[in-house]
């Protein structure tokens, strides 16, 4: 629960006892909104924005060689905290995509027993499911770390000879129009398959496996 911001003679202000405070702090690591996490803590949210400006303010102070006020401190390590509980969110989950992105990881692990016609004796083998490259991982990554060069296009564009505009003149402009639409579309598939297949030459060297191996 949220602690009194009155300060007491001779005690320093506490914002959160510990068990609420490492709970908030959990939650907005994990992704959580602020919204969400400050209700788990039992603290409103605009407590939260408060607390987390004048946590700001005693920053700012001591960033201009001015030394804050006492009572100010605990709010400049509450926003502090918060901040790295973000930081630490988004390294986590940054670090996880680039995984599904790569692949080679153990997915599923069967366990197959039976018994040798030779030996006569029980044989058990292991067969792992490897997840192979996201390439919807990879151009998620790519479109939002860096839009201005991998960002969606709002629209596709289709131009006349020499970049001019597209002059359609009954049945036969349109079935041209058609064809261009047609060609540019396959440009663009073709080149999402050589970025798949950039991240599947990049599985197999990572994992050991050529490209005649089975995955399951």
């Amino acid at each position: 629960m949220a602690s009194d911001t009155t300060p007491r003679p001779g005690r320093p202000l506490k914002l959160l006892d510990d068990e609420v405070r490492e709970q908030l702090l959990e939650a907005i690591s994990h992704g959580a909104t602020i919204e969400s996490a400050v209700a788990a803590a039992g603290i409103g949210v605009t407590t939260f924005y408060r607390w987390m400006e004048r946590g700001e303010q005693a920053l700012q102070s001591l960033q201009d060689g001015e030394e804050p006020k006492p009572s100010e401190e605990p709010f400049r390590e509450f926003r502090e905290a918060v901040t790295r509980a973000h930081a630490r969110g988004e390294v986590f989950n940054a670090d996880l995509l680039r995984k599904i992105a790569v692949g080679g990881f153990v997915v599923k692990t069967r366990t197959k027993r039976y018994r040798d016609p030779a030996s006569g004796q029980v044989v058990e083998e292991r067969e792992d499911d490897i997840a192979p490259p996201d390439l919807r991982a990879v151009t998620f990554y790519l479109e939002r770390r860096h839009g201005g060069s991998w960002g969606k296009a709002s629209a596709l564009e289709v131009s006349g000879p020499g970049g001019g505009p597209v002059e359609v003149a009954g049945g036969a402009g349109l079935a041209a129009l058609a064809e261009r639409v047609a060609e540019s579309l396959e440009e663009y598939r073709a080149e999402l398959e050589a970025g798949a297949g950039m991240w599947w030459t990049v599985w197999l060297w990572r994992t050991g496996r050529t490209a005649g191996d089975r995955v399951r």
